[in-house]
């Protein structure tokens, strides 16, 4: 089968996003654990090496402690986090909720939302377990590359609030063009500075077309 030029040029190139982090919950998935009413922690791990967390640097807590790319390791204090809100979803008065098993088309694990824009799963300041009362931060100015650290928390400091949506990463509530991540835009490598940067950020990758 003869290819025309155009559609192999098509077929070729795809963009790929590389500034995507995932947030891994503390709880065991596969224990089936309730979710109880406490508070809800987990890791922020980068996609695309798959073994790297947002951690407090020396797992320190005094202001302006810097955060850093490291090694995912499971329970770590200074790589768990949570947001002031989680995205809840509805069902029956005080009924619990509990992580299982994936089945498709189960009723009991499928839901909607009352409005659909960005599904984001948490918003708000994002506080550290090693001390609750402390936040991630960065400078007001929101100026591409500046590093984020941690401080107390403040209810009245926008540059402590941020937003996590599926598929976006992390971005600052008051500046929705840029995302947390590594000042390296092929990819965090361990020991990076946690910074915020430029959501435009992408690598071209070749796929042959079969």
């Amino acid at each position: 089968m003869v290819r025309s030029p155009l559609s192999i040029l098509f077929a070729a190139f795809v963009v790929v996003k590389t500034q995507a982090i995932n947030f891994v919950p503390e709880v065991d998935a596969e224990d089936g654990r309730r979710l109880g009413g406490g508070k809800y922690y987990g890791h922020f791990q980068d996609e695309l090496s798959g073994d790297l967390c947002i951690e407090v640097k020396g797992g320190k807590t005094d202001n302006l402690t810097k955060l850093w790319w490291n090694k995912c390791k499971k329970g770590k204090k200074s790589q768990l986090w949570r947001f002031d809100k989680v995205t809840n979803n509805c069902s029956d008065n005080l009924t619990k909720l509990w992580w299982n098993k994936c089945k498709e088309g189960k009723k009991s694990q499928l839901w909607r939302f009352d409005r659909v824009t960005k599904n984001c799963a948490g918003r708000g300041k994002i506080h550290s377990k090693l001390d609750d009362d402390k936040c991630i931060q960065v400078n007001k100015k929101y100026k591409p590359l500046t590093r984020l650290r941690l401080y107390d928390c403040k209810s009245k400091r926008d540059h402590q609030k941020w937003n996590y949506c599926d598929g976006d990463g992390i971005s600052p509530k008051k500046a929705d063009d840029l995302l947390v991540y590594s000042p390296n835009p092929e990819g965090a490598k361990r020991y990076d500075p946690l910074v915020i940067s430029d959501r435009d950020t992408y690598s071209i990758d070749f796929t042959r077309d079969p």
